[in-house]
């Protein structure tokens, strides 16, 4: 056979093969990919109203400095029990913290760990401010660091940037740490929380 015959059936075997895979393929529509099977509830009515957002109290903003506080005048006998509460003490400015404060040389570690609750036993700590700036939760660690405290700096992500926790402690039970907290607003006029640690 002459080679150019041998090479004319080649070619013309090989489209003949490329025609029955391909033709099929652009002539066939696309089959529909199945993916897994969900579960997925139809959607709630217009009217529809969520139990757990109305059950739920919300979190009310912290401050950036614990600047103001709330105190009863100190002519004002205690509040009696019978009578109901009211919203009347004035409000007076906490002491400014000094300036040579905010320049300190000696900073109290911050920590980066992110706050997990481990299985194990737990601690208490006393929450005396949360702060956007690092400068300022500084300042009010170490002022109490003078005062004789165990003060930490506790960094956690805020909602648009890093937030700095003041706190005292840890403590292993929390009369330790109440007792702090009263000793904190009698003394310092300082408005404190207590919390769990870690």
């Amino acid at each position: 056979m002459d080679i150019r015959l041998k090479q004319r059936l080649v070619g013309a075997v090989v489209l003949v093969a490329l025609g029955v895979i391909f033709i099929p393929m652009v002539l066939q529509p696309p089959e529909q990919v199945q993916g897994p099977d969900t579960d997925i509830p139809a959607q709630p009515p217009e009217d529809f109203k969520d139990r757990l957002a109305t059950a739920v109290p919300t979190q009310a903003p912290v401050p950036d400095e614990p600047s103001r506080q709330v105190m009863a005048a100190p002519d004002a006998p205690p509040p009696d029990a019978s009578t109901p509460a009211t919203d009347t003490a004035p409000a007076v400015d906490a002491p400014p913290v000094a300036a040579e404060l905010f320049n300190a040389e000696a900073e109290v570690p911050v920590s980066d760990k992110v706050s997990t609750a481990p299985a194990g036993p737990r601690a208490w700590v006393v929450q005396v401010g949360v702060f956007s700036q690092e400068a300022n939760a500084q300042a009010l660690a170490k002022t109490l660091r003078a005062k004789g405290h165990i003060t930490f700096v506790e960094r956690f992500a805020g909602k648009t940037s890093p937030n700095f926790r003041v706190r005292l402690g840890p403590f292993k039970d929390r009369a330790s740490a109440d007792a702090l907290q009263a000793r904190l607003k009698r003394e310092d006029k300082l408005t404190a929380i207590v919390k769990t640690y870690p």
